[in-house]
């Protein structure tokens, strides 16, 4: 009987020990606005599939197959329960916890730096805009300023920040939710927070060049120029889905 006991204790054991615990866990279903079924649904590629698509917004949250990208508001509006509340594995990867019922697995997409001010790293801060400013502005006032400034960050929610080196060498990581401030020309975007900002990098740059191939179609089309729909049409129809636009594709 003892041998039994011993053994029902270390399967227990085993079975948990590995398994990696939630951040947070919020509770209570909500109706939130941007979300997609992934095949593979995990905390990893919730958050890089929210990276990818919906730059910008600092949250993601798994609830079983279904990945969520969170606004901070949209995080805000979540009842945080206990981490125990999130008890439902991944169907894919059973060492993870994919949520519970009604209950969100909560992660930050981007990790939050405090800003070195170190002479030897090549930061440079192009733009203050307390109207406008958002993930787009900021990229594209560093490529306008040098093309290739092409790592970039935000904070203050309105200091947009240029650099050809990653932003995380020798910069001190914080606490994630000090991230906190939206952005001013976008309000579902994070702009980083007091003295910290959040970095972008190569996934932005890729998005905006797929919204451009979209710009010049459009173009193309207004000005009658030769533009073969059919060819075209392959093409955006990827871009769309890779990076979830709506948009009404070019006809066969």
């Amino acid at each position: 009987m003892l041998k039994i006991s011993i053994i029902l204790i270390l399967c227990l054991f085993v079975n948990t020990k590995f398994l990696k615990p939630v951040l947070e866990c919020g509770t209570g279903k909500k109706d939130l606005k941007n979300h997609k079924v992934l095949d593979n649904n995990n905390e990893k590629a919730c958050i890089d599939f929210c990276y990818e698509n919906f730059p910008g917004l600092p949250y993601s949250a798994v609830n079983d197959d279904t990945c969520y990208c969170l606004s901070l508001k949209e995080y805000k509006s979540i009842t945080k329960g206990k981490k125990s509340d999130c008890n439902i594995k991944c169907k894919k990867k059973d060492s993870e916890f994919c949520g519970g019922i009604d209950a969100y697995a909560i992660s930050p997409v981007y990790t939050c730096y405090k800003i070195n001010n170190d002479p030897t790293l090549v930061r440079h801060l192009i733009l203050i805009d307390s109207k406008n400013m958002s993930i787009e502005r900021c990229k594209k006032a560093c490529l306008n300023y040098n093309s290739i400034l092409d790592r970039f960050a935000i904070s203050d929610g309105n200091k947009c920040h240029c650099s050809v080196v990653t932003f995380d060498i020798m910069e001190d990581e914080v606490e994630y939710t000090l991230c906190n401030k939206n952005c001013p020309g976008n309000n579902e975007q994070v702009c980083g927070g007091e003295g910290v900002y959040n970095t972008y990098t190569k996934s932005m740059t890729d998005r905006l060049s797929c919204e451009s191939k979209f710009e010049i179609y459009d173009d193309m089309v207004k000005n009658k120029k030769y533009h073969k729909p059919a060819i075209w049409r392959s093409f955006l129809e990827q871009c769309a889905e890779v990076h979830n636009f709506e948009y009404e594709l070019p006809p066969e």
